[in-house]
This record gives structure tokens, C-alpha cells and sequence, in this order.
């Protein structure tokens, strides 16, 4: 096929060159300058709660930051200062966001300790403190950070597919007259929809982080409304320890006290969990109260921080929670981006390998292996269900854009 100029030339309908003559853009700063004053270091999980990991020396209070990337290195205690925090969380106007959270952490301050020291059960005012903290903790996250990316590529797809389909005429017009070119299907007029889309102001301001600062505020309002007709229940541990993942507050499925998934819509979710301190979890529940949980379930809470969390795991220098995390490093593909996950089933049984070309699923009973290929510029997550009209039960893959 060929490229009509305006003048009725024909050119060549060479694909590199036609994207060298109209669509080349001008490279955008994605890291805007910030203004004197806002913190670089912004916290992900508050202080606040790792001081309830911690252990005071003569240096400070300090944890134990574990790397779930190298689970076998050693892993020595850490001032609070240098954990759970992330550079430049939110890009532009952080100190506006900082302020809210600070508003909450001030409110939660003095009722967190009177809470994990007490054994009655939560008033409404502590109750309302701490479903703050919550909404607080699911929306400042590297989970709702990938949520906010994956929306905004899929809208911002739908956005060029539809200038490409239903406003194809439209765009050719607006082509010809800025540019002098007639466009041809396919590659050309997907480029061009692509600079269209490219120079509006949703994704300059997704650029220069004022759409995700923007986010964040909206979904925290929206999130306090909805967990407000919620109870929290406070759950003591006893003598079995918890630990805190770097992405703290996880929404859950549960069934028979069984947890089979986690990270789904917090309106879908059998409940949200919230680590409070080395002995204590909270959780939205129907009801508000108090109760105590066994070896059993903290188990499956601490397995259920480690596979939440994106690269960190902080508990108490005392305790003795480092070889439960290796073990649990040890059944989840060490190369695999745990961020990217949406909906996760717990698995049962699973052996998984991560390689570079692809996922090795291992059936149950033969061990025999096979090959599941993601596709290309796809991230995986791993569950546990059936894959395959024939195959018996094997892991299922989902797959996240």
C-alpha cells in the first residue's frame, strides 16, 4: 500500500521512515523537579507500626529488614528511619499527600499502644482510628501503585483503539491538516493515535505523578466510606510472633479459617488484616472484638505478609521468624514480580521454578515437567487450580498487563 502526500505525490510506504517523518516525540521528564522542602523518603509503612517490630538499643529502635530477594544473605537489625520507606512514592506535590497521612498517624499515635496493651475490646472512636489506618496502609502501597499503572494503560489503550476505530475518519483529518499526510491502516495510524493520546493531559499528568497524587487522595476518601460500616477485631497471638511485610494491609478470602487468596477488591474480600505488633493483628470483620488465634493461623498470616510484600519483611531482632521466611522464599519463584499480582490463590503443594524462558509447572503425581510460556511483555503470577482441558490439576497462570 502506498501514503498520499497533500499535493498527490506518492510516497513510499516504508514503515521506519513514515514513523521517522511523523511520528517522532520529543523525549518527556518523567521525574519533575521537586520543590524545596518535600520528602524525598516517603514512608510505606508507618513508623509508627514498625516500632512495634522493633527492639531499642543504645543506637535507637531497630528491626530486622529481610530482602526477600536474597533470603540467604544476612539480614541484621535496621533503624527505623532506613525501612518501609520508598524515593519519590508520589512525584509531584508530596508534601500535600505527606500532610494527610500525618493527619492520621497523629489521630492513631496515642491509640495504638492503649490498644495492643489492653485486652477490652475497642471503643468507637479507637475503632474509627484504626480502619484510618487501614484505608491508610491499602491505598499508600506498592499495590495500589500497580493498580493505578494497570488502569491507566488499559484506559489509555482504549483511548487509542477507539481514535484508531470508531474516530478513524476524524483522526485522518486532523493527520492531514497538522501534518500534510494522508494515513494508511495499521502502523501508521496507530502511531499516530498513540502521539495523540501521548500528548494529552492525562498522561502528562500521569507523567509528572499529579494523576496518581490525585489518586491516591480520591481512593482514601472513597476507601474510608467504604470500610466505615465495618468492625475491626483485634486478634491476639500469644507467644507466636508476626512479622510486617513492606505492603502491610492485605485484603483476603478466607474459608474454614483457610486463607486461598488474597489481594482482591477490598469489597470482594472475606477481610483486611493489619499487623499491629509483634503479638497483635487487627482485621475488618461484621463485628467489633477482641479474641486470641493459634500457631495455625499465624502461620498463614506471616505466609500471607511474605507473599504480599514486594521486596521487604521486618520483625522483631528477638525472634526467631528468619528461617520461616527462607522457607517460605523457598516456594515462591525468586524472580517473579509480586507487585504486578491482582487476585491471588494461595498455593497447596506447589513446585515452581522460575527461568528465564518460562515457568516450569510440575504435575502432582507423574513430576513430569511443563512448559507454560507467557506471553511476551506479560508479567506472571502463580495460583493453584486446574490448567488445560485433559491435564490433571495443574498450576494455573494468570497473567497481568
Amino acid at each position: 500500500m502506498k501514503c498520499m502526500s497533500a499535493k498527490g505525490a506518492r510516497v513510499p510506504d516504508n514503515q521506519a521512515k513514515t514513523a521517522s517523518m511523523l511520528w517522532y516525540q520529543d523525549s518527556m521528564d518523567a521525574s519533575p523537579q521537586k520543590k524545596a522542602g518535600e520528602p524525598r523518603q516517603q514512608h510505606l509503612v508507618s513508623k509508627m507500626l514498625l516500632k512495634q517490630f522493633a527492639k531499642y538499643d543504645r543506637n535507637g529502635w531497630k528491626v530486622v529488614s529481610f530482602n526477600l530477594e536474597h533470603p540467604d544473605h544476612g539480614h541484621r537489625p535496621k533503624a527505623l528511619r532506613s525501612c518501609g520507606w520508598v524515593e519519590n512514592f508520589v512525584k509531584k506535590d508530596a508534601s500535600q499527600v505527606e500532610r494527610l497521612w500525618g493527619i492520621v498517624e497523629q489521630r492513631v499515635a496515642p491509640i495504638l499502644p492503649r490498644i495492643i496493651a489492653s485486652t477490652s475490646i475497642p471503643t468507637q472512636e479507637e475503632a474509627s482510628a484504626l480502619k484510618d489506618l487501614i484505608a491508610l496502609h491499602l491505598v499508600r502501597s506498592h499495590w495500589y501503585s500497580q493498580v493505578h499503572k494497570n488502569a491507566f494503560i488499559e484506559t489509555s489503550g482504549k483511548m487509542k483503539r477507539r481514535l484508531v476505530g470508531e474516530l478513524g475518519a476524524e483522526l485522518r483529518a486532523w493527520a492531514l491538516s497538522e501534518t500534510g499526510l494522508y494515513l494508511t491502516d495499521g502502523p501508521a495510524i496507530e502511531h499516530y493515535a498513540e502521539r495523540v493520546v501521548n500528548r494529552s493531559e492525562a498522561v502528562k499528568g500521569e507523567l509528572d505523578g499529579t494523576l496518581f497524587r490525585e489518586s491516591i487522595e480520591r481512593t482514601f476518601t472513597k476507601m474510608r466510606i467504604l470500610i466505615d460500616p465495618w468492625g475491626v477485631e483485634v486478634l491476639e497471638t500469644g507467644a507466636n510472633e508476626l512479622v510486617i511485610g513492606d505492603c502491610p494491609a492485605v485484603s483476603v478470602g478466607m474459608k474454614n479459617d483457610i486463607i486461598h487468596s488474597y489481594k482482591m477488591a477490598v469489597g470482594d474480600a472475606s477481610a483486611v488484616v493489619l499487623p499491629i505488633s509483634r503479638n497483635a493483628i487487627m482485621s475488618l470483620s461484621s463485628t467489633t472484638a477482641r479474641g486470641a488465634i493459634g500457631s495455625f493461623m499465624v502461620d498463614q498470616l506471616n505466609e500471607l505478609q511474605i507473599r504480599a510484600a514486594r521486596k521487604y519483611v521486618y520483625f522483631h531482632p528477638a525472634s526467631k521468624r528468619e528461617e520461616f521466611v527462607r522457607r517460605v522464599c523457598a516456594r515462591i519463584p525468586a524472580m517473579m514480580d509480586r507487585s504486578v499480582q491482582n487476585t491471588v490463590r494461595m498455593p497447596k503443594k506447589s513446585y515452581l521454578l522460575w527461568l528465564q524462558s518460562g515457568v516450569v509447572a510440575w504435575r502432582q503425581r507423574s513430576g513430569r515437567p511443563c512448559w507454560l510460556r507467557p506471553r511476551a511483555a506479560r508479567r506472571v503470577t502463580v495460583g493453584f487450580g486446574s490448567y488445560g482441558r485433559r491435564s490433571p490439576r495443574w498450576h494455573r497462570v494468570f497473567t497481568s498487563s
